[in-house]
């Protein structure tokens, strides 16, 4: 707002204005402004108090929708966990593992199974694309896909031909990348199948690790795909490495260098002789030092 005050001089005064006059003028205008300064500062205050309420209100509803939100991850990661083998107990074979999602719930999951009415076991490892709430859903789907594949004896290449069938068109553009090792310990014959993703580390009794060389897609995008199986001969002594890409691409914060594979491949090589679940806690020291024991 504008405020203008003026005096109308009577016609016989032909001077200025008088000091009376100016000082009521000077005396209105401190009313007056006075006046609009008070109402001013009331309504800050009360704007200040309703903006205040709001605030707190949108803090306490956030606060809440937080607060959901973690229990919903809390119970989302359990029945995750539940995805995976609860028997790591399997006649001829050593078992052990190392499950760390980057966040309270991921995309990586691996199972163990019996394949051909029991007559041989099945190992598979799978990461789907992405991370968090949505890479876990297409990690629950694959492991539908699986279980539905299992309903009758197949190869390996069958098993993840059917799991990819089962997975189109249903996972928004994500994809899976997975590896199944089949092995016959009547026959020493393991039979291996890669989608896309990283190759099984076979370990010789010497020690020295190599990899298994199993290509193909991912599953979930490209329709009708055939999967190229890898036969190899099993020793006793042997050992396999099934993992996915969050170790050999685990970054260190402060120089953004990678674990790698040769340092990864380095930890398998240097502790052979060491049982093979104080090697993965070895892997899980140096993956803890490497990064500065921060967070991954």
């Amino acid at each position: 707002d504008y405020l203008a005050v003026f005096e109308v001089l009577p016609l016989p005064y032909r001077g200025a204005f008088s000091p009376f006059s100016f000082a009521a003028l000077l005396v209105s205008m401190g009313i007056i402004l006075a006046a609009r300064f008070v109402r001013a500062q009331r309504q800050t205050e009360t704007v200040s108090r309703i903006l205040s309420g709001r605030v707190d209100e949108k803090t306490r509803l956030l606060d809440r929708a937080l607060g959901d939100l973690e229990l919903n991850l809390i119970l989302a990661r359990k029945i995750q966990r539940n995805l995976l083998p609860p028997n790591h107990a399997w006649p001829g074979f050593r078992l052990a593992t190392l499950y760390v999602p980057m966040q309270q719930i991921g995309g990586d999951f691996y199972d163990i199974f019996p394949m051909r009415h029991g007559r041989s076991v099945g190992f598979l490892m799978a990461d789907s694309s992405g991370h968090g709430v949505a890479a876990a859903f297409v990690s629950t789907m694959a492991k539908m896909a699986l279980d539905g594949a299992l309903d009758e004896p197949k190869s390996p290449g069958e098993l993840f031909s059917e799991m990819n069938d089962r997975l189109q068109g249903r996972t928004c553009g994500n994809f899976v990348t997975a590896t199944l090792m089949e092995v016959d310990l009547n026959t020493r014959r393991a039979v291996v199948v890669s989608a896309g993703h990283a190759p099984i580390l076979q370990q010789h009794a010497n020690g020295v690790p190599e990899e298994i060389p199993a290509r193909g897609k991912v599953l979930g995008v490209f329709p009708n795909l055939k999967f190229v199986e890898t036969e190899i001969r099993v020793e006793p002594g042997m050992r396999f490495f099934l993992y996915t890409d969050g170790i050999v691409e685990l970054m260190d914060p402060r120089t953004h260098d990678l674990f790698g594979e040769e340092r990864f491949f380095g930890l398998v090589r240097g502790n052979a002789g060491v049982p093979v679940g104080a090697l993965l806690e070895q892997i899980r020291r140096s993956m803890d030092s490497f990064v500065g024991g921060a967070e991954y």
